[in-house]
């Protein structure tokens, strides 16, 4: 989110008009051409950071005075930082030998072969698992996991290791329903068509390309409703709109209810409520790169977090489920920008492992996840799974994989990538968990955050996590 600027009316002088005449226009043309890679300077560009990055032209357009802009998607950056940038800031006269990166095959026979323990170096501050995968690691070797304080404990390590850094790039069978309402398949970089959107009383400048129609593209701000997500292109057919809406909550059952933290969870069946679905894929488009638009959203079910005021119960965020899909408890998961940074993500990733656990089950998210929601995760995982190991070692209790995963609700190949991530898994012979007083600190300062927890008794009393029929999607209740 940004905030703007009322734009000027002052008209420009006589003779700077008369300056901007055609032969440029055609020589910018000419030197820049769409699909080509140039160096583009940048202007708000951090201070460690060089003023200049390299840039693929995707498109052209003309300004009202006729100066050409040119589409801009950065290479090795995520595409929320693509932008219209005038001939100027183009260098059309370096050279640029770009060479970029080649998607590797993964081959799994090799990737376990061996034991997946960790194979640790006191004399390096990386480390390598036996699927190749390089990781960086974060802690000094004075007060880390390293330290000569830290004991082992037993813990059996299947030879199955989840890598979300690389299975996050792969694309998965494109068959498969996946991501509420929306689908993983590669899609082309498409240009940014909404400048602007109003939710309330923000103003967010969108991140990527989402299939509004043609006509929103011109509007300088879509105005969205905040309760039933309706979108207009103009301010006086949204305030129209507004006298009539009667819709002050998401159309679904309130399952959640904080009083003290005024949060509440609405869950929606997509079947049911498909045009406020629709309109909420289409939000989510807007902030999501990695997912692919479809309009069929009867297999999915979306649970909206809200806060609530003297107005109404306003998005704050969702997570989407399949139906009927055994092995994944959470399909797509958005948190609007204006409220990024509050923890309401992880509220969302810890209600959809209470769901799972409920139901007596463990869950994983599907793949492929955003940058954003890869860390959050991350996070997630290592918090809840560390203070799990730290609770088990002060009661001297032996602990398991199946352990973890069916206290905690997280895939048993999500543990075994935590463990890995921090560094923890080792090999002594077998495989084993290193508790360090590193480790133990990251615990304490967990503990000293004030997450947004998930409290059983704000939940609705009759309410119980649905069931549904693989082959019908009906429900069993």
């Amino acid at each position: 989110m940004r905030l703007r600027s009322k734009r000027d009316s002052i008209s420009l002088p006589s003779k700077k008009r008369e300056s901007c005449s055609t032969t440029p226009v055609k020589e910018s043309l000419e030197q820049i051409t769409i699909g080509s890679y140039y160096y583009v300077t940048v202007k708000n560009n951090l201070e460690d950071e060089q003023n200049y990055r390299v840039g693929k032209v995707l498109a052209v357009k003309f300004s009202d005075d006729n100066v050409p802009e040119y589409y801009i998607t950065y290479a090795f950056y995520n595409r929320r930082l693509d932008e219209w940038v005038k001939a100027d800031l183009i260098d059309t006269k370096r050279e640029i030998d770009i060479k970029l990166p080649k998607k590797r095959k993964i081959h799994q026979d090799n990737a376990i072969s061996d034991a997946t323990a960790m194979i640790i170096e006191d004399s390096q501050n990386d480390f390598f698992t036996t699927s190749g995968i390089h990781v960086k690691n974060k802690f000094s070797q004075g007060d880390s996991f390293y330290s000569q304080e830290s004991f082992t404990l037993q813990i059996p390590v299947s030879s199955e290791v989840n890598d979300y850094s690389v299975k996050s790039q792969v694309i998965q069978n494109n068959s498969q329903i996946t991501s509420g309402g929306m689908n993983n398949k590669p899609i082309k970089i498409r240009v940014k068509n909404i400048k602007e959107i109003q939710i309330g009383e923000d103003l967010i400048e969108p991140w990527y390309f989402s299939p509004y129609p043609e006509e929103f593209k011109d509007a300088p701000i879509v105005y969205i409703c905040e309760f039933c997500l309706s979108y207009y292109m103009s301010e006086f057919q949204f305030k129209r709109h507004k006298t009539k809406c009667n819709l002050f909550h998401p159309p679904g059952n309130q399952i959640y209810k904080d009083e003290v933290e005024n949060l509440a969870v609405f869950e929606i069946d997509g079947e049911r409520q498909q045009t406020y679905c629709k309109n909420l894929c289409l939000l989510s488009k807007l902030f999501l790169d990695h997912k692919l638009l479809v309009y069929d959203t009867l297999p999915f079910l979306f649970y909206i977090l809200c806060c609530y005021n003297d107005i109404g119960y306003c998005i704050i965020g969702y997570f989407s489920k399949e139906k009927y899909n055994m092995n994944n408890n959470l399909a797509c998961i958005l948190t609007l920008p204006q409220h990024q940074r509050k923890g309401y993500g992880r509220f969302l990733i810890a209600f959809s492992y209470t769901i799972s656990k409920m139901q007596d089950k463990v869950g994983a998210p599907e793949e492929p996840l955003s940058d954003l929601g890869l860390l959050t995760y991350q996070q997630y995982w290592i918090e809840a799974i560390t203070e799990l190991l730290l609770k088990a070692n002060e009661a001297n209790e032996e602990i398991s994989i199946d352990d973890i995963a069916y206290q905690t609700g997280i895939a048993q190949k999500d543990v075994q990538y935590t463990l890995h991530l921090i560094g923890i898994c080792i090999y002594l012979g077998h495989p084993c968990i290193k508790i360090s007083s590193g480790l133990m600190e990251m615990a304490k300062n967990s503990k000293v955050k004030k997450h947004r927890t998930i409290k059983s008794e704000c939940f609705d009393e009759y309410w119980e996590p649905p069931v549904y029929n693989p082959s019908h999607c009906r429900f069993l209740n």
